[in-house]
């Protein structure tokens, strides 16, 4: 079976909600310098304050090392990214304007757009074995079993720890909550709560109800508390390997922004 991998944010053309528009109507970019510092004699520790991306009506701002920025614009993890050393220490200022009702994954494009026109960035895409985990069946087999329509609902009250609401889907530290999903999607969705892609070897087909409740290890460790959980709950393993995988990489990207 062939392991040749392309993520999703890599090649789909995500638009804004209803406007098409892969561009911001307003948009200021600013350095405000390295995150690394270098002390001559005695000093105290120095750090850039850092905002992550804020999603907020028509507004979109965020303080980061350049390399996250892209990430957020590609939606990709760390190791999918392959330019300079310096992305990951130089930060800058990012406020932008979009049209009403864009949403997060509308604001990609224009976040791709606004990293060619102001920081020259030219890349490409090519294939590099990378570490992954493999999302396989367990030794006990998949516990699940898949959720027979038409009467099955699209959404119900879920308890959270900000209390009940309704919806489809609930991810948050220690949760992760779907009246209704694939297994490649639980795969993309495991992803983005541990710390490198997860690949979806298992070929279960069918929609499952998942609700995995685990007590979340501390922030930035691996979360090896969640991958014991899918094993128990679910009967699937996360297993760590290196695959053939679609990385971004940066032929040419400037330090200095052009002007506002």
């Amino acid at each position: 079976m062939s392991h040749y991998l392309r993520p999703a944010a890599l090649t789909l053309l995500w638009v804004a909600a209803g406007h098409g528009q892969t561009t911001f109507e307003v948009v200021s970019v600013k350095s405000t310098g390295s995150n690394r510092f270098a002390c001559v004699g005695p000093c105290a520790p120095v750090t850039i304050p850092q905002q992550s991306f804020r999603y907020s009506g028509q507004r979109l701002s965020c303080q980061l090392p350049l390399r996250e920025i892209v990430q957020e614009a590609y939606s990709l993890k760390d190791l999918q990214i392959e330019g300079p050393d310096w992305l990951a220490s130089e930060t800058y200022r990012i406020d932008a304007v979009m049209p009403a009702g864009t949403t997060k994954e509308g604001a990609r494009p224009m976040l791709q757009k606004m990293l060619e026109e102001r920081f020259g960035m030219r890349s490409h895409r090519e294939q590099k074995d990378v570490p992954v985990y493999a999302l396989v069946e367990g030794k006990g087999g998949f516990k699940l079993h898949a959720i027979a329509y038409p009467n099955h609902p699209t959404q119900r009250d879920m308890a959270t720890p900000m209390g009940t609401v309704r919806a489809s889907r609930i991810q948050t530290r220690g949760q992760f909550t779907a009246v209704s999903i694939t297994i490649a999607d639980l795969a993309a969705s495991l992803a983005n709560m541990l710390d490198r892609p997860v690949v979806n070897l298992t070929e279960i087909p069918g929609d499952f109800a998942i609700d995995l409740r685990w007590t979340p290890d501390a922030p930035g460790a691996v979360d090896t508390e969640l991958m014991r959980t899918v094993e128990r709950q679910l009967g699937l393993k996360l297993d760590a390997r290196k695959l053939p995988f679609e990385i971004l990489r940066i032929d040419h990207i400037e330090k200095v922004p052009t002007g506002n």
